[in-house]
């Protein structure tokens, strides 16, 4: 990646975010015509303004780049410079994004012993944005849980194991998904002990 100042590159002076839970969206104006303009080198900057280049692109007609994995509720800010003719254009803007808390789990959930099976029953999330559930398991005591099964639909507040052992423990875990993707931290556990 070129570190070189190449000060006839045009500065990005325009950059805008939007953000989620967990990523942030840039987006700049078009550099289409700026035939000196290979592509663009994106920056994330700590509060001391020290950077890290998070991500390049190789391409002049982009416009957009998706920060992915970050925390929740935390603020992020950003720089983009063109690339072109083995350098880096000047600083341009520096762009500031939140990411929004993570949305809550479940608030009750419950677990009851059937022949053969579990039957967990909870609170349907009230946030419109939820689309489904997924549930977790893991043996009584353990912290290793597991995918057993995805739920679709806001209101689906029932969910019965089959694939338990008669006899034994369970401890479970649900967690909260939305429309867009966005997944809760999983709910307090549920045990079929209590």
């Amino acid at each position: 990646m070129p570190s070189a100042l190449n000060s006839e590159l045009p500065a990005v002076t325009n950059l805008k975010t939007m953000a989620s839970s967990d990523e942030v969206g840039l987006e700049w104006s078009s550099f289409a015509d700026a035939e000196n303009v290979q592509g663009f080198a994106i920056y994330r900057l700590d509060m001391a303004g020290n950077r890290e280049q998070i991500g390049s692109i190789g391409n002049r007609y982009a416009t957009h780049f998706v920060d992915t994995g970050l925390e929740s509720g935390q603020t992020y800010r950003y720089m983009v410079k063109t690339i072109g003719n083995g350098g880096v254009s000047n600083d341009g803007t520096i762009a500031t994004a939140n990411t929004t808390k993570q949305i809550s789990s479940i608030s009750f959930a419950k677990a009851m012993t059937l022949p053969s099976a579990v039957k967990l029953i909870w609170r349907p999330h009230p946030d419109m944005r939820v689309n489904g559930y997924i549930i977790e398991r893991a043996n009584a005591g353990s912290s290793s849980f597991s995918t057993v099964a995805k739920l679709d639909g806001r209101l689906n507040a029932e969910y019965i194991d089959n694939s338990v052992r008669s006899g034994a423990a369970y401890d479970y875990r649900i967690i909260v998904r939305t429309i867009t993707g966005e997944k809760s931290a999983p709910s307090d556990k549920i045990s079929t002990l209590e």
